[in-house]
């Protein structure tokens, strides 16, 4: 078994075991009003409702509140403080039993490879609903340690002691290892703000609801080719023993073909 099976076959039990679970996504402006609900900060009926139907619905097995990476993200905006940062995390942890969802890239490149394997046939598949759950401390991706080892053997060992670690390690042990350090980047408001500053100059494309779907479309279906890409050149070498890299050229033919299969459904 490889550090990739093992992560899986982790990601496995815990979707089985929140299968029966109603996942309830809640946003960061939710995640404060509950926060603060259970701070006694807000008192209003509603809010105090919320917190007692969330709270009652995870303490007897019938829903969780998983969290994301984009939630994640969020929760490092706040001021590492008792009632702001640490609260909000402590309460996340009571009500996701420290569950959140894979990435969306990670959801993306499962959905491919299961595609891509159920189409040859005749092998087993995972569903997804057991394959897009992790824990908080996987929330952006897992991370492996990787050192010069004698063995693979001992590499995996070393590999599965830490991935083991981290998996159980709950939120609010994060947020304290992180601390007050400066937090990275936010690249998705570079990205709005470019967005929006390059607007004026595509709005002649956008003449109706149908085109602008289609633009919409084509440029989701280009960031999934690029997913794609890597999904097939791992499964590969996974089963062909090969190290081959794509070249550009063949990386942007399978983005072109995944475009050409989309848009002819």
């Amino acid at each position: 078994m490889d550090i990739d099976r093992h992560s899986r076959t982790r990601q496995i039990e815990l979707g089985q075991s929140i299968a029966a679970r109603t996942k309830v996504n809640l946003d960061a402006c939710f995640w404060i009003k509950v926060r603060d609900a259970a701070f006694g900060l807000l008192t209003g009926a509603a809010e105090r409702k919320l917190l007692h139907f969330l709270r009652r619905g995870v303490a007897n097995g019938t829903l969780i509140c998983p969290i994301s990476a984009s939630m994640f993200m969020e929760l490092l905006k706040q001021p590492y403080t008792e009632g702001r940062r640490i609260a909000t995390a402590k309460l996340i942890d009571e009500l996701s039993l420290g569950a959140s969802i894979a990435p969306p890239h990670v959801v993306t490149a499962t959905e491919i490879r299961r595609f891509l394997l159920a189409s040859r046939g005749g092998v087993f598949l995972d569903s997804m609903q057991e394959l897009i759950w992790t824990k908080v401390g996987y929330v952006l991706g897992n991370l492996y340690p990787s050192v010069n080892y004698p063995s693979p053997a001992e590499e995996l060992r070393l590999q599965t002691a830490f991935f083991d670690y981290l998996w159980e390690q709950p939120l609010t042990r994060l947020i304290d290892m992180i601390g007050h350090a400066p937090m990275p980047d936010d690249e998705f408001e570079r990205l709005s703000e470019e967005t929006n500053r390059q607007n004026p100059h595509y709005a002649h494309e956008l003449k109706s609801f149908e085109g602008t779907c289609d633009v919409e479309l084509r440029g989701a279906i280009e960031v999934a080719g690029e997913i794609a890409v890597d999904v097939i050149t791992k499964i590969a070498q996974s089963e062909g023993g090969l190290e081959a890299v794509p070249t550009a050229g063949e990386r942007a033919d399978v983005v072109n073909m995944s475009g050409t299969c989309c848009t002819s459904q």
